[in-house]
């Protein structure tokens, strides 16, 4: 497909503007941050003092290590001589206009410098911590040692019961209770001597129409399905499931049990005990949080070095001196983002570098 020409003029990709927020000169800012990050294109940490030099602006010169990273930024199809020139053209209009930026102080706006420092921060870290990061290896036996660690609180499925229920919302009130513990225990005392009054397979049957409030389990049998013990969902279900989990067999009785939840009467419909989830059902799962934890690691570990080496002085009173600052209202919380007044997000290092 041949090359349209026009298309060697477009902006680099992913190329921030601070300078439009600001109200700065949008040429000038962007081409000073081109120059200062080669539009955030990963290159290699030493430049060759060989290449040969193209062009020349105001003393910076365009060699032609420049102007192969800009060519392969373009993604030409073609090479000819005369796209050759317009890209070179290019870098020279790019050069000059960052220059004559530089010559009226936008290189000082704290906006540019930050986005620069950002840049630079990026680029520190692919060229210096990539490489670490990329050497971490989860071994088997570190999968092994965290599989026996967290068996028994990740990988081991409690106790699930399925139960049937009367109930009454007395709300954790004595009154209330009082009022209606004679029906439930009416019922207990009944289904005890006579188990076969209703079958274990129904629950309660039709007496939970009659001898609960639960709307949605009364009209079948107060039949609650399938729960696991020990969640910490909905707390009328953890209550239900907290009682069965006291019962052994189908048919099986709870006492009537008061309490913040209401009144309860619990018989047991089935069972299943603890089932744990064998290491090769779960390896991915683990290989991924250790593989997550260890690069924290290795990023902490990073900046903690980068801060050491740095010449750091601060001006605590200074800083205290700063109180007319903006402040813009809360939003959604954003886990991923600072909040004003808030502080750096869950888990994030106050220090951490930008990725």
């Amino acid at each position: 497909m041949p090359h349209d020409p026009s298309t060697v003029h477009r902006r680099c990709p992913g190329l921030a503007t601070p300078a439009e927020r600001q109200g700065l000169a949008v040429g000038a800012g962007l081409v000073l941050l081109a120059v200062a990050a080669g539009c955030g294109r990963p290159t290699s940490t030493t430049r060759s003092d060989t290449s040969p030099v193209l062009a020349s602006v105001d003393g910076r010169n365009l060699t032609a290590e420049t102007f192969r990273q800009q060519w392969e930024e373009q993604r030409m199809t073609t090479n000819t001589p005369v796209l050759r020139e317009q890209v070179l053209e290019q870098l020279i209009q790019r050069s000059a206009l960052a220059a004559a930026a530089r010559r009226e102080g936008l290189d000082q706006d704290p906006a540019i410098q930050q986005e620069i420092d950002l840049i630079l921060a990026r680029r520190l870290r692919t060229t210096r911590l990539q490489t670490r990061l990329k050497s971490i290896e989860i071994t088997d036996a570190a999968v092994r040692e965290s599989y026996e660690r967290d068996r028994d609180t990740r990988f081991t499925e409690p106790v699930a019961v399925r139960a049937a229920v009367l109930w009454f919302n007395t709300r954790g009130q004595p009154p209330l209770e009082e009022r209606y513990r004679d029906r439930l225990d009416g019922v207990r005392t009944r289904l005890l001597a006579d188990p076969s009054w209703v079958a274990a397979s129904n629950g309660f049957g039709t007496l939970s129409v009659t001898n609960s409030e639960h709307r949605v389990t009364r009209f079948s049998g107060g039949d609650t399905g399938w729960l696991r013990t020990g969640s910490s969902g909905d707390a009328w279900r953890s209550e239900v499931a907290r009682i069965a989990a006291t019962l052994q067999k189908p048919g099986d009785l709870s006492e009537v049990v008061a309490g913040p939840e209401g009144l309860f009467l619990v018989r047991l419909l089935d069972r299943r005990d603890p089932t744990v989830r064998p290491l090769e059902s779960v390896r991915a799962g683990i290989e991924k949080s250790l593989l997550a934890a260890r690069r924290r690691e290795v990023e902490d570990a990073f900046d903690r070095e980068v801060l050491a080496a740095a010449r750091i002085q601060r001006f605590p009173q200074r800083l205290q001196t700063l109180t007319n600052l903006p402040i813009l209202p809360v939003g959604p919380a954003d886990p991923t983002t600072f909040q004003p007044g808030v502080g750096p997000s869950p888990g994030s290092s106050p220090h951490r570098l930008p990725q």
